[in-house]
């Protein structure tokens, strides 16, 4: 399989709401069709979602250190994700399995991956086999909630971090996929249409706000950005096509939520 040559997906900065929101919608997508193949990835973590920044970065970037160029003398020149709508990969499965919804929910022991805050993966719960499709949820929350809705060191308690206006949108639908208790949280599927009812009724300039912050001047050019993108009618998202959702019956409900009450033998 060839590959494009990826790069991080947190730089350079989301330059508006609109880019973080069409980010976001493919990410959600790419776990959708996973889940909807009975594959859970285990490791959707900041490290392992990049994107295809070849138009991104027109002269190129470095492999390693993205916002320098190739020869790794300069900084690397970029536009921004409005001009060019870049793709988002998930990557590394090396964690992923695929699980039988005849056999049951998928219940089995702690794997940990990058991030290892989930719930269910600390203290008495490690010893608890736990179902891991609702353990992708709430990686994909905490990316959201760390990296771009709240803003603080990645490592910082909940308490010390601030939540970012423009995005606070998001803040109920990441409360309920981060959930203590794993079978609480939401499927990928009603995610995706959560996700997709909150920003269509954000307002056009608001998906032209800054996706990230931005300090003065260049919070002044981002502005400067946005009023020239109205005048020449550039769109602040790319034309989308809603994925069709399946409710679920109960049992695969249960298959996608359900967890896991006692010790594995």
């Amino acid at each position: 399989m060839v590959m494009p040559l990826l790069a991080s997906l947190h730089q350079p900065l989301f330059d508006t709401v609109g880019e973080l929101v069409t980010c976001w919608r493919q990410i959600f997508e790419g776990i959708q069709y996973m889940h909807e193949n009975f594959v859970a990835h285990r490791d959707c973590t900041l490290s392992n979602i990049m994107q295809d920044a070849t138009l991104l970065y027109p002269d190129g970037f470095h492999p390693i250190h993205n916002w320098m160029d190739p020869s790794y003398k300069h900084f690397a020149r970029h536009i921004t994700r409005t001009e060019c709508w870049p793709r988002y990969y998930i990557i590394d499965f090396g964690l992923s399995r695929r699980y039988d919804p005849a056999q049951g929910p998928p219940l089995e022991g702690v794997i940990c991956g990058g991030d290892k805050s989930p719930p269910e993966h600390l203290g008495a719960a490690y010893d608890i086999p736990c179902n891991p499709f609702p353990t992708d949820i709430y990686f994909l929350g905490n990316v959201l909630k760390r990296r771009f809705v709240y803003e603080g060191f990645p490592m910082s308690s909940d308490d010390r971090l601030r939540l970012y206006e423009p995005l606070s949108f998001l803040d109920p639908l990441i409360k309920d996929m981060t959930q203590q208790d794993p079978a609480l949280r939401p499927t990928i599927g009603e995610v995706i249409e959560r996700f997709d009812e909150i920003a269509r009724k954000l307002s056009f300039w608001h998906l032209r706000r800054p996706g990230q912050r931005f300090y003065f001047l260049p919070k002044l050019a981002q502005l400067v950005r946005q009023i020239k993108n109205l005048f020449k009618w550039v769109p602040a998202l790319p034309p989308y096509t809603p994925p069709t959702i399946v409710p679920l019956s109960p049992e695969m409900r249960a298959f996608y939520t359900q967890t896991g009450t006692k010790s594995p033998p």
